[in-house]
């Protein structure tokens, strides 16, 4: 299915693609995603899942940072206290996912050396 968006001159033609996969939690469901996009007609079904995946993990490290680092809770009045909030927020979010990372690292380290 071809779609076009108004005064779009240059690049491929914009196409629906439709992803399906399973549902991690429950096999036996099958979920659909889609896509709007103007790769050329020659990239791989590989390139198309890696691209929707990283979404997943981008809409993921969102949510992480609105429960963990207060992304959501903002209450300014102007664009620039709400771009300070925002910043400091997603610092905090990376600083989170860092450290979880050296914990799990450090965890793993000490049981290789155990065995």
């Amino acid at each position: 299915m071809t779609a076009r968006t108004d005064k779009r001159q240059e690049g491929h033609d914009e196409v629906l693609v439709v992803i399906r996969f399973r549902n991690h939690h429950k096999s036996d469901i099958m979920q659909d995603d889609y896509y709007l996009s103007n790769a050329a007609a020659e990239t791989e079904l590989a390139e198309f899942a890696r691209v929707a995946k990283a979404e997943h993990r981008i809409e993921e490290c969102i949510q992480r940072g609105k429960s963990e680092a207060g992304l959501a809770d903002y209450q300014v009045r102007n664009w620039k206290g709400w771009h300070h909030h925002q910043t400091l927020s997603l610092i905090a979010s990376w600083f989170f996912g860092a450290r979880s990372r050296h914990v799990e690292m450090r965890q793993q380290s000490s049981q290789e050396m155990k065995t």
